[in-house]
């Protein structure tokens, strides 16, 4: 970790005064960056006077890790601000927040239990990363996973969605997508002494559940900056359409807090500190219980009761240096020093008196530090990071007389360790008038190592101590073209991977419904190749997009049946670097005014994907990818009204029938109905009212004509007509 330090000492030596002329000319105010104004936009010379002008694009970092507007880059990616999130969206979680975006379906296992789906990707398979720090770790499952859901979508200033690999720029997982969660801070640094407030209510009706948000953040004088907030969340058992009705055994608590901290220590250097608490009880996994619903001839579960607590804690500190002068070597830097912790308990209550308690702590200490400097013409972004994981797992069962074994692991791997490092460099430069090329590569390398893998020692077959590395390279070449003012198409190959992590190499633990999985020793790296083409289109207020890309899949890891089953008749299934195949799709998307204060808005997505599975032991097919997003599409109308105080949107989402299954999908019997998920149409209202300066009200009807329908491979079905009020107080 010596490097760390020392690249912490020479950031901070960096941040020497500057001569006053090359102070920013409002030294007390420190904002987020904004972006260039597109040629032709000229500001109004009156603040009152009216003036026909472009809305300016969001400014993103992810997708380049230097900020860049959106329709600047060469690749897919949306900005969604907190705000809009809580307060037009109306989400109830930040998982929930995408599933009206491009390209990203969002299955739901549990109410608590929502993972995702980015071009046909998700579980480890997608990034989330939590102001650029990986949420992902060691122990991270295949398929959908819950651990989105541990972000508080109050904490979040922004979130921000790279769709396609970007492990060049964040390494392993970054296949399907990459989301990045900026937190909220204090961005004013005014004279003086300065506390704001804000109060948030949120009611759901088919919901049952009710969310308070209490923050507050301001600063002392120019020197320091703070962002305090806590939610706390009730659900109840959630109400389906009209024939569905209440969805007994859905409902649980959370609550969580956060705070950022901003020092400045001159102008050319900040310091920020940031924690983040989160606690789910007794979320539940419905859909395995006798309390799971038939629905259109699913099968109930077995369990009695099956359900998680969830714990996740982050604290930061991050040192970030800018200086855009263009005499000067280094214009950017960005050292991150971090601790996640996350606990995962899990509570099995079987037939017969039976019942488990298994879980693992997985603590990841992590450590980033990257930096920008011009060269040739461009800029070039380069760094390195690594992730050091340990974790603890247990399982106890107990049988009918309350006696317990203990086993000497849980679901994972007991005492294992996991690195992830990597180093990466990419390159962004005009090559030519109107031509705009962005080039990069990564080296990365993995090391797990675990003492207690065997679940059973007592077993014929005896799995030894892990301890193996994986290396890999990727890379990306991409191509942005100004065709003119308004039209910028580009085009794109990008590479990625994943590196096995311990859940694949030593799971012991139920994969799927019915089934039990076996981590296997003896893998490899994933790797994927995609090509994009795309296009952005932007003239003053009317905004489009659209990209054709085309995923090849080669070393996937797939489960394969072994013809053993466990004591209690489950089948047990391993794992094989055997999945060969392919995901391509189109995705588009608009935004047009329609007269002075209406707009039309609405997108399209189409994916198609397939590759080899084991549908028996030693027998594979080639088959569609498990979990196919359906054809998906949305067309919405909205109003607001000239002052800004008052909106309103209508929208329809249409979902095609998901009947290309795989064998894998025909087997989960408690979540797809046989022959696939039908498909659906939901009408949504939304709107609000913004009555005085420090108050606004809120609300929506979703899901107006009261339908019965299930997003495919959910263990539940959604909420029927859900009427949402809210309340937002500042003062």
């Amino acid at each position: 970790m010596a490097w760390i330090w020392s690249a912490l000492v020479f950031v901070g030596s960096l941040g020497s005064p500057v001569p006053q002329d090359e102070q920013d000319p409002a030294p007390n105010t420190r904002e987020s960056v904004t972006p260039e104004k597109p040629e032709g936009q000229e500001a109004a010379d009156d603040p009152g006077e009216e003036k026909d002008v472009a809305r300016a694009p969001e400014v993103v970092v992810t997708a380049s890790r230097t900020p860049r507007a959106s329709d600047q880059l060469p690749y897919r990616v949306t900005e969604r601000s907190g705000d809009w999130i809580q307060t037009r969206r109306l989400a109830r979680s930040l998982p929930e927040a995408l599933q009206e975006e491009t390209g990203i379906f969002v299955q739901k296992t549990g109410p608590g239990q929502i993972s995702p789906f980015i071009r046909g990707f998700t579980g480890f398979h997608t990034l989330t990363l939590i102001d650029g720090i990986r949420l992902n770790n060691a122990v991270f499952r295949p398929g959908p996973n819950q651990y989105l859901a541990t972000i508080d979508s109050f904490s979040v200033d922004r979130l921000e969605i790279v769709r396609g690999p970007a492990s060049v720029q964040w390494g392993s997982d970054a296949v399907g997508g990459t989301l990045n969660a900026i937190v909220k801070e204090r961005r004013d640094f005014p004279e003086g002494i300065h506390v704001f407030g804000r109060v948030f209510q949120r009611w759901a009706s088919a919901e049952k559940s009710s969310t308070t948000r209490v923050e507050t953040q301001g600063n002392f004088d120019e020197a320091i900056g703070y962002h305090l907030g806590m939610t706390y969340r009730t659900f109840g058992s959630i109400d389906g359409g009209q024939h569905v009705g209440e969805q007994s055994g859905t409902g649980y608590e959370e609550w969580a807090g956060d705070t950022k901290w901003r020092f400045v220590v001159n102008e050319r250097l900040d310091w920020t500190f940031g924690f983040q608490q989160m606690t789910q009880s007794d979320v539940p996994r419905t859909h395995a219980t006798v309390q799971g619903i038939s629905w259109r001839g699913t099968t109930i579960g077995e369990d009695l009761r099956r359900d998680f607590d969830q714990e996740r804690q982050l604290v930061y500190t991050q040192l970030e240096y800018e200086n855009e002068s263009d005499d000067t070597w280094l214009q950017r830097g960005t050292l991150s020093l971090s601790w996640q912790r996350q606990h995962e308990v899990e509570r099995r209550d079987r037939s017969g008196g039976r019942f488990r308690r298994q879980g693992f702590t997985d603590r990841t200490l992590g450590a980033w530090l990257q930096l920008e400097s011009p060269l040739a013409g461009g800029r070039l972004a380069y760094g390195g990071e690594i992730y050091l994981d340990q974790v603890d797992s247990f399982r106890r069962d107990f049988d009918s007389t309350g006696a317990a074994s203990v086993a000497p692991r849980g679901p994972v791997a007991d005492d294992g360790d996991y690195t992830l490092s990597g180093v990466f460099v990419q390159h962004e430069a005009e090559v030519a008038e109107g031509v705009h090329t962005t080039a990069g590569v990564r080296y990365s390398f993995a090391r797990a190592t675990a003492d207690e893998v065997d679940p059973d020692p007592s077993d014929a077959t005896f799995i030894p101590a892990l301890a193996d590395d994986y290396e890999s390279v990727v890379w990306n070449a991409r191509v942005l073209f100004d065709a003119s003012e308004a039209l910028r198409p580009y085009v794109g190959i990008s590479t990625a991977f994943r590196a096995p992590n311990l859940s694949d190499l030593t799971r012991f633990d139920t994969a799927r419904s019915g089934e039990v999985e076996l981590g296997a020793p003896d893998l490899d790296p994933e790797r994927f190749t995609s090509y994009e083409v795309g296009a952005h289109f932007r003239h003053r207020d009317t905004s489009a997009s659209l990209a054709v890309f085309f995923t090849d899949v080669n070393n996937l890891i797939i489960r394969f049946p072994t013809g053993v089953t466990t004591t209690d008749g489950e089948p047990v299934v391993t794992l094989d670097n055997s999945g060969r195949g392919f995901v391509h799709g189109v995705e588009a998307a608009g935004d047009v005014p329609m007269g002075k204060d209406w707009r039309l808005f609405g997108n399209f997505t189409w994916l198609e994907g397939e590759v080899d599975q084991f549908i028996a032991p030693g027998v594979k097919d080639r088959e569609p990818i498990s979990r196919l997003m359906p054809t998906t599409g949305l067309v919405g109308l909205g109003w607001e009204h000239p002052d800004g105080n008052v909106h309103a949107d209508f929208l329809a989402q249409f979902v095609g029938e998901a009947d290309r299954l795989s064998e894998r999908d025909k087997s989960d019997t408690e979540r797809i109905p046989p022959g696939g998920t039908p498909g659906y149409t939901v009408l949504t209202l939304r709107g609000g009212v913004r009555v005085s300066e420090n108050v606004s009200v809120f609300g929506a009807i979703e899901n107006l004509a009261n339908r019965d329908y299930r997003v495919h491979g959910s263990g539940i079905n959604a909420p029927g007509t859900n009427v949402i009020l809210g309340l937002d107080l500042t003062f």
